[in-house]
């Protein structure tokens, strides 16, 4: 089996990638999204992301738990490292990174 691959969509706050990516998923060939580990509160925007403390953040970023993380202002972006399970299964995977 081929592995999955990675796709990122990354453009600037407001542009509709969640909305090219919830159209992207909704057709075959299966590609599972990513959510994001974000530290803030569930409340404070519409996207669909696992919120998170600073703290809990900062404790996951140290071991491993991230494929990889960010900084933008006032905020911190995790993917889950988990999303190398489905690549090595040969599922591919979208992930909404931020241009910086």
């Amino acid at each position: 089996m081929i592995p999955g691959r990675f796709i990122a969509v990354v453009g600037p706050s407001g542009v509709g990638k969640d909305t090219v990516m919830e159209a992207v998923c909704d057709r075959p060939p299966e590609i599972r999204r990513v959510r994001r580990v974000i530290p803030r509160s569930t409340e404070a925007g519409a996207e669909d992301a696992d919120a998170v403390t600073f703290e809990e953040f900062d404790a996951r970023a140290q071991p491993g738990d991230f494929a990889l993380f960010w900084d933008a202002p006032r905020l911190r972006y995790g993917i889950p490292a988990s999303l190398h399970v489905d690549l090595a299964a040969g599922r591919h995977v979208l992930a909404n990174l931020s241009p910086a």
